[in-house]
This record gives C-alpha cells, structure tokens and sequence, in this order.
C-alpha cells in the first residue's frame, strides 16, 4: 500500500488531507513542519510527500529540495493558497503536482495517484528520477576532453 505523507501546519487542512487519502486506500502520516516531515522521512520513506508550500519556519519548496536531494524517488505534491507563487517557480525535479487551495477531493486523489505512479517508475528506473542535467552531463560526457 502506497504510503503518503501530508505535511501543513493548518490541522484542519491536514487533517481533511489526510482523511480524504485515507479513504481512498492509501497508508497516511502526518508533519505539521517540513522540518518534523525531514525527521519522520529518516525513519520511513514514504511513496509521495504532500505538502503546503507556505509554512512556518522552512517552506514546502525548502522541503522539495531536501526530498529531491536525499530521496529521488519519492513524489512531491505541492499545495498552497498563495496564488502569487507562480507554478513553474514549484515545478522542480520531483514536484509532479501543484495544488491550489481551495481544492477539492477529486484534484487530490488524481494529484496523489500521478505521483505514486511517478514514485513506481522512479524506483524501477532510476535513470527516471535523476535530474536532467546529470543525464545530459551522462550523455555528453565531460566537456573539454
């Protein structure tokens, strides 16, 4: 089962998260912090992070950064109520959704279900995951020989 982990510092919205995932079959945990998220990551890895881009202390996209860095093959969804972040500016390697709030169920569950399968060929191939400028640097070869 598909473990996904929701991480924003609102309850309400974490929790109707994670009520809605669970409903839908998948295993859930819980961060209120990116920080408490980078922690319980440690102890489990799980298939997709779900997580509010503004919170307090680090952000989302801090978060996405970290995951990309340590994890490659576990899927970042990101939400956020800020409509001023632009989406490509979120749309980092590993980031395969972008939410706004307000959201509703049927946009989770597709955004979940893209990152989960993003998650299953990133841990099958992992040529897939890596970021693309180590692929090209791969398939170039060094420069100056």
């Amino acid at each position: 089962m598909p473990i996904v982990l929701v991480v924003d510092d609102e309850s309400q919205i974490r929790n109707l998260l994670a009520r809605w995932i669970g409903a839908a079959g998948y295993q859930v945990r819980e961060a209120a912090t990116a920080a408490a998220a980078l922690e319980d990551m440690q102890l489990a890895v799980p298939d997709v992070v779900l997580c509010d881009v503004m919170m307090p202390g680090e952000t989302g996209l801090w978060l996405a950064g970290r995951i990309r860095a340590q994890f490659p093959a576990t899927a970042v969804v990101l939400v956020t109520a800020d409509r001023t972040v632009p989406p490509q500016i979120s749309m980092q390697p590993g980031v395969v959704a972008y939410l706004a709030k307000p959201f509703a169920s049927e946009d989770v569950l597709a955004a979940v279900k893209v990152a989960v399968e993003w998650h299953a060929t990133a841990v099958t191939d992992p040529e897939f995951s890596k970021p693309r400028a180590a692929l090209t640097k791969e398939w170039v070869g060094p420069s100056g020989t």
